[in-house]
């Protein structure tokens, strides 16, 4: 999972605009084989990892 999760990450810095806008400053990233999230904002020239979270199912 860490090894998808920095995957993930060296996408954003490569293509920071190609992935889901949560609003005018969030985007994020939804890795489906492990249910996680990572959620980034862009300013100027940085980008910032705001909060990385895994889904979890609330039925057993």
């Amino acid at each position: 999972m860490l090894n998808r999760i920095d995957y993930s990450i060296n996408t954003v810095l490569e293509f920071p605009n190609i992935w889901t806008k949560i609003d005018d400053i969030y985007r994020k990233i939804v890795e489906p084989n492990y249910k996680f999230k990572i959620v980034y904002k862009i300013k100027k020239d940085t980008i910032y990892i705001v909060w990385i979270y895994r889904e979890q199912n609330s039925w057993k």
